[in-house]
């Protein structure tokens, strides 16, 4: 499987800027030769991450204009994209993950379990998996990824990946931290257990409420070896083989 990070700029607040430039790097992305089975993009890649929640008006439900275009876009370059997105359901704001499959439909959808007591998300409550011809996916959001109890769920799902759009906590800001934070991680491996890829973005600088910060997109193997480790700060497609 072929598999590209992007680890967009993401602006806070700025919906259709954040869907120009993502749909720019699904085309970019789709004229690569070979071109790559899956594309993922980080959390809440339309909105961002901030210290305070969104202006409702900038908010769609599950499905929305956002996200349709990017299926769109999915269906024209016969890939399967990831992306995190913020969703509106009922009065809550989720930080959800979608993947797309080649028809553009959406196959899996997540909404983020782990968050500080402080979040404006509400709490997603179960996991699940897919079968496709890429193999079967799982899917997280952020902090998620971090949590072994979760990874070792999707191994008796029988995961072979797990696809993670992500976005670093404030105490994760630099590289170091975050190689820490791997290092900590206690992932079960061996046999059976999927490999999980995760792409961050990359947060613009000199915004007062997204300090810039660095990408630190990864990809970890069953056996527990971090192959990828990405902490450029830039934004540029990651293109690796799982």
């Amino acid at each position: 499987m072929k598999v590209c990070l992007i680890p967009m700029e993401v602006l806070p607040g700025k919906r259709a800027a954040n869907l120009a430039r993502a749909l720019d790097w699904m085309e970019q992305v789709g004229a690569l030769e070979p071109a790559p089975d899956l594309l993922v993009f980080p959390e809440c890649v339309d909105l961002g991450i901030t210290d305070r929640p969104p202006a409702p008006d900038l908010v769609e439900p599950a499905g929305g204009p956002f996200a349709e275009s990017l299926a769109e876009r999915a269906r024209d370059l016969g890939i399967y994209v990831a992306a995190g997105l913020t969703e509106q359901r009922d009065e809550s704001l989720l930080s959800s993950a979608i993947l797309l499959d080649p028809d553009g439909d959406t196959i899996l959808r997540h909404r983020r379990i782990m968050l500080p007591e402080d979040s404006y998300f509400a709490r997603g409550e179960s996991i699940r998996v897919r079968r496709t011809p890429l193999g079967c996916i799982g899917l997280l959001a952020g902090a998620d990824v971090w949590e072994a109890h979760l990874i070792g769920a999707f191994a008796l799902m029988g995961a072979d990946l797990v696809v993670a759009p992500n976005d670093y906590l404030p105490e994760q800001r630099s590289p170091a931290s975050v190689k820490s934070r791997i290092a900590r991680a206690k992932w079960p491996t061996g046999e059976g257990v999927p490999s999980v890829v995760s792409v961050a973005a990359s947060a613009p600088s000199g915004a007062a409420d997204a300090p810039s910060q660095p990408a630190c997109s990864f990809f970890r193997d069953p056996a527990g070896n971090i192959t990828v480790f990405n902490e450029s700060g830039r934004e540029e497609t990651i293109y690796l083989e799982v």
